[in-house]
């Protein structure tokens, strides 16, 4: 699988993951530079933004979170957690959120600087986040947040997530407001239209491989062609 990330000044640089290695490319005068392997604690979930200051994250062997900014010559660490987190792009910034004993979140304009969103959250062992009408929303477990650019909640509701218990007769019995301009039906369609574009994400991460597979054959065969 390849992964392709624009760098600061425009420069692209490709990433390659093969099981649980992952090497890099600089491409430049129409050549293309083997920078060899990297991030050798890799072990699952790499992932790269193009964002205002372009990172890469996985999780490492030890199932740590692990953020990285990228430059042509470097690869600095910038964040570790030893967490469940949920990673999300908005308006050209990584936002990250994750949970350790309360809801944090970071985003990518100040790394250093982490944003308590809701404290003493002990039992939940999932976290996912997206964005609705230009909102950023944050489920953990069974409880969805809408939060601000300031990570301040707006809004936050007890729902049920699986789209066939949202269709049955039962499942306003589910459903808690916890602020007076939420509703449920409002929400049944969040979480439709949620797993509806879940479901159309996978779709274009099937053809995206299929292209950066494609990209790597291609680059081979210039290899081999050059070496011959």
């Amino acid at each position: 699988m390849y992964h392709i990330i624009e760098l600061e000044n425009g420069q692209p640089m490709i990433f390659e993951q093969s099981a649980r290695q992952i090497k890099s490319y600089l491409i430049a005068n129409g050549r293309v530079f083997s920078k060899g392997y990297v991030f050798k604690d890799f072990k699952k979930d790499f992932n790269v933004y193009s964002v205002n200051s372009p990172l890469v994250s996985y999780y490492s062997v030890d199932n740590s979170f692990v953020l990285t900014q990228v430059t042509q010559n470097s690869f600095q660490e910038v964040l570790c957690l030893k967490t469940s987190c949920a990673t999300l792009v908005f308006n050209n910034k990584l936002y990250v959120f994750y949970l350790d004993n309360s809801l944090m979140g970071v985003c990518s304009d100040n790394l250093t600087e982490k944003h308590c969103i809701v404290e003493n959250i002990s039992s939940s062992n999932h976290i996912s986040a997206f964005v609705h009408n230009n909102c950023i929303f944050v489920t953990t477990d069974n409880t969805l947040y809408e939060i601000d650019l300031n990570f301040n909640v707006v809004c936050k509701q007890e729902i049920n997530l699986s789209l066939n218990n949202m269709t049955n007769s039962n499942t306003t019995n589910n459903y808690k407001a916890y602020n007076a301009s939420s509703n449920s039906n409002s929400y049944k369609e969040l979480v439709y239209n949620y797993n509806i574009l879940k479901r159309d994400v996978e779709k274009l991460n099937n053809k995206y491989n299929e292209l950066s597979n494609y990209v790597g054959s291609m680059q081979e065969q210039i290899r081999r062609l050059r070496l011959n």
